[in-house]
């Protein structure tokens, strides 16, 4: 039995196999999101546990990871191409946060470490601040979760419409 790759036609025609192809697609579609899923929930209890709610800029992700939340159980109920541009946005703020957080991370340890070794050189600096006392690389688990995001709603059925449904193997030939 040949391959489902084979099976499938991805450009001009149809082949009988095709039900299968989108099945597939749609699995994986569903397995991304449930990654997602189950990455905010435990980023955010995470961030509860943690304690990371003493101020605006701390409760960022936690209302992010909220809002996208109920964005996916919106989307589950009316299944609507607008839920699904409002995950989009999402996913991009959750890129920002992440690379934002990385930075105000970042510029803690470096106070910190400022106030510890004020006549340290600025490579040992760098270094006491990236392995210091905020971990800079926590906050791009955003990052990570607005790209999952952002796999799940690339190409989604719901924004191509109807005939796209049919033709969600074929590749873009818009651009």
């Amino acid at each position: 039995m040949r391959p489902l790759a084979a099976r499938v036609t991805l450009h001009t025609g149809r082949s009988h196999n095709e039900p299968a192809g989108r099945m597939t697609l749609k699995f994986i579609r569903t397995f991304i999101l449930f990654i997602f899923v189950l990455g905010a929930v435990g980023s955010g209890l995470h961030l509860l546990l943690l304690g990371h709610s003493t101020g605006l800029l701390q409760l960022v992700p936690l209302v992010l990871i909220g809002l996208a939340l109920l964005t996916i159980v919106w989307y589950g109920v009316t299944h609507s191409r607008r839920s699904v541009r409002v995950l989009r946005l999402l996913m991009g703020l959750f890129l920002l946060a992440g690379f934002v957080g990385m930075a105000l991370h970042f510029r803690g340890s470096l106070h910190v470490e400022l106030a510890r070794t004020p006549d340290a050189g600025a490579w040992k600096l760098f270094w006491a601040s990236v392995h210091g006392e905020y971990p800079i690389l926590t906050p791009g688990w955003m990052a990570l979760l607005g790209l999952i995001g952002g796999v799940y709603t690339f190409r989604h059925p719901v924004l191509l419409g109807r005939r796209a449904l049919s033709n969600d193997l074929e590749p873009d030939r818009t651009g």
